[in-house]
C-alpha cells in the first residue's frame, strides 16, 4: 500500500471520530476489532500496513480515552458547584442584555489557586460585563452541564465542556499578557483599517475575506452568501494560504531563484496568518500542511499532499477530546482531498487529451477541469453538510465558478489596504485600493443577490437518505477504477444519482417545515408548506415583531397566510394574514378547520379554561395550547409545542420547545425533545421522518 504514513494518519482520525460519535459500547468493540486484526498480522508475520493501520487505531482510541478521562471528565464534575474564579475573556460578542457580552471565556484559577497550563479550562458564559478579549475579571461562576441540542457538540469540539451564570459581580482585573490576545487585537486594528474607505457592507465583506474578521459583517449579507453556499469565503482557510504563498513562492517552487529564502518568507507568512486568526482548525490545518510543503521546498525533498493533510489532521485530533468533531475542520478535510484528487484527475485527464492532438476536446477537457473542483467539493463536503443537519444550496457549483474571478483580487487588495494604511502618506494610495476592492465586492454581492433568487437555491435533502446515495455513489466509483472499468462508471453514477433524486424528490411532495421563534418561554409557531403559512401567536407585540422578521428571512411574508390567536386574554394587536382566527372571540368549544397545502388540515377551538390548534399532517398530530385545563380525557399528541409551563392532560411522544425546562426532567425516557435554536427548522415528512435541521 502507498503512503502508509497517510493512510495510517487518517485511519487515526477515523477512529477518534468514532470514538466521539458511537456509544462507549461501540467504541470498545471498535477497540477489540483493531487489537484482533492487529495480532492476526503480528501471528502471521505481516509488517506492513495490515499491522500498522490497527495499531493506528488502538493507539486513537487509547487516545481519546484518557484525554477524556484525565482532562474533560473532571472538567465535566464541576457542574452544579460554585466557585470564586478568574477569567481571560476569549471569543466574545454582544449579548442579549444591554451592556453585556456572551461567549467563551478561560478560567485561569479557582479559590484562589491559579491553574497550570494543562489545567486551564474554557466556559461558555450567556450574559457576562461588556469585555474585550485579553481582558481578566475576578467573579464567582456557577457551573452546569451544556444544554442538549445541537450546538453540544460544537461547544466540545472547541474544547467547551460546561456552561457558567455569573453569581457575583465581575471586577476587572487588567489585561492578559498572552500573545495570542495581542494577535487578536492587532486582527481588529488590521480589519478596522480594511473597512475605514468603505460603506458598512462592502467593508465587513473586505475585513471578513482578507482577515477572517466578520464581527461587522451584516446578517443579510452572511445569509445570502450562506444560501448560495459560498459562505467559506467570509472565513480566512486554505485558499488564502495558497494566494498568499503562491504570490511568494511562485506557482514552481522547486524551479524558482531563491527558493530558500522564498520558503522562508513563504513559512512566516503561513505562521502569522494561522496566529492571526486565533489558530482556528480549518486554517491550522492548512497551516501544517503547508508547512511540509515549504520545508520540502527549503530542503528540494518531494512533498505528498495527501500525507501532509493527513498528519495535519492527525495533530489537530491532539487539541482536545472531541477536537474531531470540528465542524469547519470536516469541512476544510473533506474540501482539501476533493481539491487534490480534481488536480490529479486534472493532470492525468490533461496529459491523455495532448496525446490525442485534437484542439476540440481538449478545449472541452479543459472546461471540464475548471469545473471538476467545485463540483468534487460539494460531493465531499455534502454527507458532512446532512450529518450537522446543514441547509444545502443548489446552486453553490454555479456561484463558486462565477464568484471565482474576484476572490483573489479581493483578499489581496484587502491585505494591501489592512497593511498600507499604516503609513499616513500612502492615504491615496490606500482610498484607490479600498475603492477597486468595494467595486469587486459589491459586484460579487449583485451576483450573490442573483443567485439568491433562483427558485432552487436551497435544497431540503432528506439526511440519510442522501447520506448513502452519495457513499454508494462514491463507493460505486472506487469499485469501477478497481476493476479497470471507468468508462462504466462515467455513466453508471449519474443513471444512478439521478434515479435516487427521482425516488427522493417524490418522497419530498408533502414535506412540512416548523420552526419556533419569539420568547423561549411562550414562543410562536410558523409552519409552511407549498407557498402556504400558518402562524400562531403568543405573546406579546416582541413576539410579534420576531414572527415578522423570521417569515421576512424565509421569504413567506407575501404567501397566503393563515394566523391564528393563541393568546388568552389577548391585547390589541394588529395580524397581518389573510385569515385570522382570533380564539378567544369564538363559542365555546365551536371548532374552524382550514387546509394549508397539501397535507396539513387545521382545527382550532376554545373552552373555558383552554385555546387549542391542532395540526394534523397526514395523521401525524401537532398540537398547541394556551390555558390551565383541557377537555375530558387527555389529548394525545405526535408533538406538542410548549414554553416553560408544562400542558396538563396532554400526552405526547415528543415535545418542541426553545430550551429545556425542569420539568421536561419528569417526564417519561420514550419522549423525544427537540430544542430550537435561532434559525432552526423541523422538517417534517409524513410516513418517514421528523428531523431538527439548522440554518
Amino acid at each position: 500500500m502507498r503512503r502508509v504514513l497517510a493512510n495510517s494518519c487518517f485511519t487515526w482520525f477515523f477512529c477518534k471520530l468514532a470514538a466521539v460519535y458511537l456509544p462507549q459500547v461501540a467504541s470498545l468493540l471498535l477497540a477489540a476489532f483493531c487489537v484482533c486484526m492487529a495480532g492476526f498480522s503480528f501471528y502471521k508475520g505481516w509488517k506492513d500496513y495490515r499491522l500498522i493501520l490497527p495499531i493506528a487505531g488502538v493507539a486513537a482510541l487509547c487516545s481519546s480515552a484518557l484525554s477524556f478521562m484525565l482532562v474533560t471528565q473532571p472538567i465535566l464534575n464541576l457542574a452544579g458547584s460554585e466557585h470564586a474564579v478568574s477569567v481571560v475573556a476569549h471569543q466574545v460578542r454582544t449579548s442579549f442584555e444591554d451592556g453585556s457580552v456572551q461567549g467563551k471565556f478561560k478560567v485561569l484559577s479557582m479559590d484562589g489557586q491559579p491553574l497550570s497550563s494543562g489545567r486551564q479550562f474554557y466556559v461558555t458564559i450567556s450574559s457576562f460585563p461588556e469585555s474585550e478579549p485579553g481582558e481578566i475579571f475576578e467573579t464567582t461562576l456557577r457551573f452546569q452541564p451544556l444544554e442538549t441540542g445541537p450546538y453540544k457538540m460544537a461547544y466540545m469540539s472547541q474544547n467547551v465542556f460546561v456552561q457558567a451564570e455569573v453569581v457575583d459581580t465581575a471586577r476587572w482585573v487588567g489585561q492578559s499578557r498572552d500573545w495570542t490576545y495581542s494577535f487578536m487585537r492587532l486582527r481588529q486594528e488590521l480589519a478596522a483599517k480594511c473597512r475605514r474607505y468603505l460603506p458598512s457592507e462592502e467593508g465587513g465583506v473586505l475585513a471578513a475575506m482578507a482577515l477572517g474578521e466578520d464581527s461587522h459583517l451584516s446578517k443579510e449579507v452572511e445569509e445570502a452568501y450562506r444560501k448560495v453556499g459560498i459562505s467559506h469565503l467570509l472565513v480566512v482557510s486554505g485558499q488564502h494560504l495558497t494566494l498568499l504563498c503562491g504570490l511568494m513562492i511562485g506557482t514552481q517552487p522547486f524551479m524558482s531563484q531563491n527558493r530558500k529564502i522564498r520558503a522562508i518568507f513563504a513559512l512566516l507568512a503561513v505562521a502569522f496568518l494561522v496566529a492571526l486568526n486565533g489558530f482556528e482548525p480549518s486554517i491550522t490545518r492548512a497551516g501544517i500542511a503547508a508547512l511540509f510543503t515549504y520545508l520540502g521546498v527549503f530542503f528540494m525533498l518531494p512533498v505528498d499532499s495527501i500525507t501532509s493533510v493527513a498528519v495535519a489532521s492527525m495533530v489537530l485530533s491532539l487539541t482536545g477530546s472531541h477536537a474531531v468533531a470540528n465542524l469547519g475542520l470536516q469541512l476544510s478535510l473533506a474540501a482539501t482531498m476533493a481539491v487534490i484528487l480534481s488536480e490529479m484527475a486534472t493532470e492525468r485527464w490533461t496529459s491523455y487529451m495532448v496525446k490525442m492532438d485534437q484542439p476540440l476536446v481538449y478545449y472541452l477537457a479543459k472546461i471540464g477541469t475548471v469545473l471538476l473542483v467545485p463540483v468534487l467539493c460539494a460531493i465531499f463536503t455534502l454527507p458532512i453538510q446532512l450529518m450537522a443537519n446543514l441547509s444545502v444550496s443548489s446552486v453553490s457549483i454555479f456561484a463558486n465558478l462565477m464568484v471565482m474571478p474576484f476572490i483573489s483580487g479581493i483578499v489581496v487588495l484587502g491585505l494591501l489596504v489592512a497593511v498600507l494604511a499604516w503609513v499616513p502618506w500612502l492615504e491615496g494610495l490606500v482610498r484607490f485600493l479600498a475603492l477597486i476592492a468595494g467595486v469587486l465586492i459589491q459586484t460579487m454581492n449583485h451576483v450573490v443577490e442573483w443567485l439568491e433568487t433562483w427558485p432552487v437555491s436551497q435544497l431540503v435533502l432528506h439526511r440519510e437518505f442522501t447520506t448513502w446515495i452519495v457513499v454508494a455513489a462514491l463507493g460505486l466509483a472506487w469499485f469501477c477504477v478497481r476493476v479497470d472499468q471507468k468508462k462504466q462508471m462515467f455513466w453508471g453514477i449519474p443513471v444512478a444519482v439521478v434515479g435516487a433524486v427521482i425516488v427522493h424528490l417524490s418522497m419530498m411532495q408533502n414535506l412540512v417545515y416548523l420552526t419556533l421563534v419569539g420568547s423561549p418561554n411562550n414562543p410562536c409557531a410558523i409552519l409552511w408548506e407549498h407557498g402556504q403559512t400558518l402562524v400562531v401567536l403568543q405573546g406579546s407585540q416582541d413576539n410579534l415583531q420576531a414572527v415578522e422578521q423570521e417569515l421576512a428571512f424565509r421569504g413567506l411574508e407575501d404567501t397566503p397566510q393563515v394566523w391564528v390567536d393563541l393568546r388568552r386574554n389577548p391585547t390589541e394587536l394588529s395580524l397581518p394574514g389573510q385569515t385570522v382566527w382570533q380564539l378567544e372571540s369564538f363559542a365555546e368549544r365551536q371548532a374552524q378547520e382550514h387546509t394549508l397545502g397539501e397535507a396539513c388540515v387545521i382545527y382550532a377551538t376554545h373552552t373555558r379554561d383552554t385555546n387549542l390548534v391542532l395540526i394534523d399532517i397526514k395523521g401525524y398530530r401537532i398540537g398547541m395550547l394556551a390555558g390551565t385545563g383541557m377537555f375530558g380525557s387527555a389529548l394525545e399528541l405526535d408533538l406538542a409545542i410548549t414554553g416553560s409551563n408544562q400542558p396538563e392532560r396532554v400526552e405526547a411522544a415528543a415535545i418542541a420547545s426553545c430550551k429545556p425546562y425542569d420539568w421536561h426532567e419528569n417526564l417519561s425516557d420514550e419522549v423525544e425533545f427537540y430544542y430550537f435554536s435561532k434559525r432552526q427548522r423541523l422538517h417534517i415528512l409524513p410516513y418517514h421522518s421528523v428531523e431538527l435541521w439548522g440554518d
